[in-house]
């Protein structure tokens, strides 16, 4: 089940938003678009990734890529670099399509803005957008690979930035 969640926005984080050589891997879950870039990450426990984001630079998030089945997952999505309008305000425009260890569609694609006309953040500075999804694999829901493709449009620079990044879901262990 898909479920669209809205996060709090905190405080920026400082990046190197350096020139990458050639040779360089971005993280799973990256993207760009010249100087824009996009990040997904995912956690199971979003009170504790916010406390984590809240401390000093470089703060240590936990994050994840496996689903247990029927526990929830909390997508952030981080970007830098977008492109203020004229009163100095950027809008992000999310699209997530998740597919299924089968190759098809796990629902629809979702659509909307993550960050809506809010004040463009200082440069080369990494931000939680304020919107993000969910994610839980239900009983009769297939296990294993699911990918999801996050593609954010920076409406004002028109430039898109897309994401990759594969979640595993697996049956949920029984503590004892």
């Amino acid at each position: 089940m898909i479920r669209a969640i809205t996060t709090v926005i905190v405080a920026a984080l400082v990046i190197g938003v350096a020139h990458a050589q050639e040779n360089d891997e971005p993280p799973p879950g990256a993207g760009q678009n010249g100087n824009f870039h996009i990040l997904q990450l995912w956690t199971g426990d979003e009170d504790r990734f916010m406390a984590e984001w809240a401390h000093p630079t470089p703060p240590n998030l936990t994050t994840t890529t496996r689903m247990d089945r029927n526990q929830p997952l909390t997508q952030f999505i981080l970007f830098s670099n977008c492109t203020p309008d004229i009163d100095g305000k950027c809008l992000l425009n999310a699209a997530i399509e998740i597919f299924q260890p089968d190759g098809e569609y796990y629902g629809d694609v979702l659509t909307f803005p993550a960050y809506d006309n809010h004040p463009a953040p200082p440069a080369d500075l990494l931000v939680i957008a304020p919107n993000s999804i969910g994610i839980r694999i239900e009983d009769g829901e297939l296990l294993g690979g699911y990918l999801v493709r996050m593609t954010v449009t920076d409406v004002h620079g028109g430039r898109m930035a897309v994401s990759e990044l594969t979640l595993e879901a697996v049956e949920a262990t029984i503590s004892d």
